[in-house]
């Protein structure tokens, strides 16, 4: 599994159970460092054991529990078609894993519902973006984040524009037809290169015709990503891909020229110059949301009435910060929250339950910094009502 979906992050979260286990590693590509990746897993499932073994799980359950993550330890195959970072999840009824454009620290969590907080740039505050790349020779998809690309092969989505466009040359030349008085002469269209002279409205006609078949590929691999896209190619057909595209945030800006003379990390770089202003608008506007929330008696930084409120489907806007927890649980029946410095039995992370519940609930979250927002607490939420 490479991409993942709303839909799917929505699947992962509503699983709910006493041993769901989520698991966290950096991972290398076509390096000598990717020798040490297997060896990484290995330890975090028998820190995973642990933790397991410590709830009270037999050893047979604990085997039957990971064993599926245990079998990609030893597939080579596996370990040389990764991203950035890997992330593997894990309960009685479920094994995911999914290979993904983020810089992950490495992480076990065991607790009553999958630990996503991790995942949660991918759908908002700058985390990722697509650029797709078109020329007469190839088309490429890449997935992007400031910091990393990966070549995506969908394969739903034509290979080349020239696969589209070739035309056959064809001399002037004469047909008689037999039947009519003295015969009938008629002289055939010569087509020459590519939408030049009066074959200019056909040229733009099978480009567009193209370039909905990309869109009609790209519908099936994108769908539930909300993440940007970028258009890189000759200035001329932007435009016209603009015209064919149905993804809802493909960019107004592209990378311009022939993307062919680039590597995938050339125009990941270009495209991140367009990108960034992108995700530094989208971040100021929530801040400027939550200020204004602030004004208006809307907003809160209490953990525990951001908790409260996320279960409650209140909370529309909620800003987390990334590498750290804080354990503790929520009582459904009493709506009582309890903090503790460590974890203790039935603990949980409760920023990830925060930003869980917001998801659930069709709300925005930005896993960030708090340096990123100038916002100084570990949960700020705008409430709904």
């Amino acid at each position: 599994m490479n991409l993942l979906s709303r839909d799917e992050l929505q699947s992962l979260i509503s699983e709910q159970g006493n041993t769901c286990v989520s698991l966290f590693m950096p991972t290398h590509r076509f390096t000598t460092d990717t020798q040490q990746d297997p060896t990484r897993l290995k330890n975090l499932l028998r820190d995973a054991e642990g933790q397991l073994q410590a709830k009270g799980l037999q050893l047979s359950e604990v085997d039957r529990l990971l064993t599926p993550a245990r079998k990609l330890v030893k597939q080579p195959l596996f370990w040389r078609g990764q991203s950035t970072g890997l992330a593997l999840f894990l309960s009685p009824e479920t094994f995911r894993y999914y290979r993904l454009p983020l810089e992950f620290e490495v992480l076990v969590v065991v607790g009553g519902s999958f630990h996503v907080k991790p995942l949660v740039k991918l759908f908002t505050g700058g985390g990722r973006f697509f650029v797709l790349a078109v020329s007469q020779n190839q088309v490429r998809l890449l997935d992007c984040t400031p910091y990393s690309v990966r070549k995506l092969a969908p394969k739903d989505v034509p290979h080349s524009l020239n696969e589209a466009l070739r035309f056959n040359e064809e001399e002037k030349h004469l047909e008689f037809h037999a039947g009519s008085p003295g015969g009938r002469i008629r002289q055939s269209t010569v087509i020459q290169g590519q939408g030049i002279g009066s074959n200019a409205s056909k040229h733009r006609k099978d480009i567009l015709e193209y370039f909905k078949k990309i869109d009609r590929g790209l519908q099936k691999l994108l769908k539930g990503q909300h993440a940007p896209l970028v258009f890189a190619g000759v200035e001329y057909l932007l435009p016209l891909y603009k015209e064919a595209n149905r993804y809802p945030r493909l960019l107004e800006k592209g990378v311009s020229g022939s993307p062919d003379r680039q590597s995938a990390r050339e125009l990941q770089k270009q495209a991140w110059t367009i990108v960034q202003p992108y995700f530094r608008r989208e971040l100021h506007e929530a801040v400027g949301r939550y200020e204004r929330a602030v004004s208006a008696g809307r907003a809160s930084t209490d953990t525990r009435a951001i908790v409260r409120g996320a279960y409650g489907g209140r909370v529309g806007l909620l800003f987390v910060t990334v590498g750290r927890q804080r354990w503790g649980h929520f009582d459904r029946q009493t709506q009582g929250v309890h903090l503790g410095e460590n974890p203790a039995a039935g603990d949980g992370d409760l920023l990830n339950f925060a930003a869980v519940h917001t998801l659930l609930h069709r709300g925005t979250v930005y896993a960030q910094e708090p340096k990123n927002t100038g916002l100084d607490a570990e949960l700020a939420a705008v409430l709904r009502y």
